[in-house]
């Protein structure tokens, strides 16, 4: 089955921007936590997001070599021009098909896409985010840097567009690709569910079959690309066995085969939660964490999986919400919260070769609160609990940095741990999230974040 293409010209696309729930800044404002909440800037601007005229033009080519000679050799040898183009990102080249009929040839095929997926690394610091309780619109987005804010917009809207007319029942990431579960309602009675992979990058997408049977059982679909394996990705199900809920099995989808297959892994659990919605590839396996038991390991390899994983320490009421759990930098996340009273959350990174649970990073965020006092609520009982979810921790090793991304009652905040630094991102339209925002946040399964990365990744 050959992938879909959607056509990203016209009005339509970016047409919804301005009903984003979250409105990034035209400028952040950045605080440091060490100074007063009184010395802080003004606040910031929402950022407007307007398609400039350019934006249409055929760029130009990038100058390689000075001299002319060179550059007509370089053209005229598709091999030296193959190579020199594969140290450009996706969203460069897609602009640069519109050079000539060559560069169009050369960008296009899928040999090159293939070879420029495994060699090119995109930061990933943008995030889809879908509201489990809202789907008008259902796909909304926070972009770290504000040079990609503009074209997540333009992304974001357009795959709303898509899914226009259908309920989207999960969301899963890896690598640049998404796997999309949703629902189209075709009458009162009768509704088409649909499994998709899609390319966010080159807007294609392909529709995957799944047995009838499978459809009403499904706990949650997971895709797993890794460039440098394989150009290949797999879709890893995990289904209910019983009445009971309480026992899966697991199915796994090859896009070499285009078929599923059954495997031999088992689980039965005691009544815990896990998020098999929420699966994290690190390590060359996928991951999903309970609410309470620990971390279960599905190992791609032999399609087994390990035993499970018991979280950094017993379950108790300190320990009664996961604030987050995913790879970032290389590493595999728990974030819990450890003593509620003195407002510390404890970030635990897992042992590469599973023995446990180490700390990695401790966040103190009495500091944090004296600049937003509404993330705290009292109750009568004077406990205290926060409001607010953290759906992405950014962590990048080169330059040494650790961002949980906040989501607060109105704005969208990043809290640079290493040196205290908050920068405002966005504005939440309440009107849209703030139902989201309940008793005892951060709820890990209220609000979804999935990493987008660039990729030219052929589906």
């Amino acid at each position: 089955m050959d992938p879909h293409r959607r056509g990203r010209g016209g009005t339509s696309r970016g047409s919804s921007a301005a009903e984003f729930a979250i409105k990034h800044y035209a400028n952040p404002r950045r605080i440091s936590l060490l100074s007063s909440p009184t010395t802080s800037s003004a606040s910031a601007e929402p950022l407007l997001l307007v398609e400039k005229d350019d934006e249409n033009q055929i760029p130009k080519a990038p100058r390689l070599h000075s001299s002319s000679w060179s550059a007509d050799f370089v053209t005229h040898n598709e091999d030296i021009l193959a190579q020199i183009l594969l140290f450009l990102p996706p969203k460069s080249l897609l602009r640069f098909q519109s050079v000539s009929k060559q560069w169009l040839s050369i960008i296009s095929s899928p040999g090159f896409r293939r070879m420029h997926s495994r060699k090119y690394r995109s930061a990933g610091s943008s995030f889809f985010v879908l509201d489990s309780c809202v789907d008008d619109p259902p796909l909304n987005f926070i972009s770290l840097r504000q040079e990609d804010v503009k074209s997540m917009g333009t992304i974001t809207s357009g795959l709303n567009d898509f899914l226009d007319d259908g309920l989207v029942l999960n969301m899963h990431s890896c690598n640049g690709l998404l796997c999309i579960d949703v629902s189209f309602e075709l009458t009162f009675f009768n509704e088409d569910r649909r499994l998709l992979v899609y390319n966010p990058t080159t807007d294609e997408y392909r529709t995957i079959p799944r047995e009838k049977s499978a459809q009403d059982q499904s706990e949650g679909v997971n895709i797993v690309f890794d460039p440098s394996k394989s150009h290949h990705y797999i879709l890893v199900s995990a289904l209910v066995v019983n009445e009971d809920e309480d026992e899966f099995r697991f199915t796994v989808y090859s896009s070499e085969t285009g078929l599923w297959s059954e495997t031999a892994a088992k689980f039965e659990h005691d009544g815990d939660r896990y998020y098999f919605e929420k699966g994290a590839y690190w390590n060359g396996d996928l991951h999903w964490v309970s609410v309470s038991s620990g971390t279960l390991c599905f190992d791609l390899d032999n399609k087994r999986l390990r035993p499970v994983i018991p979280h950094p320490s017993a379950p108790s009421v300190e320990w009664r919400d996961i604030c987050y759990f995913g790879e970032s930098g290389g590493d595999l996340y728990l974030i819990g919260l450890d003593k509620p009273q003195a407002m510390l959350w404890k970030v635990y990174s897992l042992k590469r070769d599973y023995s446990g649970w180490v700390v990695k990073y401790s966040i103190d965020v009495a500091s944090l609160v004296t600049f937003y006092p509404s993330m705290v609520v009292e109750e009568e009982s004077n406990e205290k609990h926060f409001d607010l979810h953290m759906p992405c921790f950014v962590v990048d090793e080169k330059e040494k940095k650790a961002m949980p991304v906040i989501l607060l009652r109105c704005k969208v905040i990043s809290y640079d741990i290493s040196d205290m630094t908050v920068e405002e991102l966005a504005e939440i339209d309440s009107s849209h999230l703030e139902h989201a925002f309940s008793f005892r946040a951060p709820k890990y399964c209220l609000v979804d974040a999935v990493q987008h990365t660039e990729t030219l990744a052929c589906i």
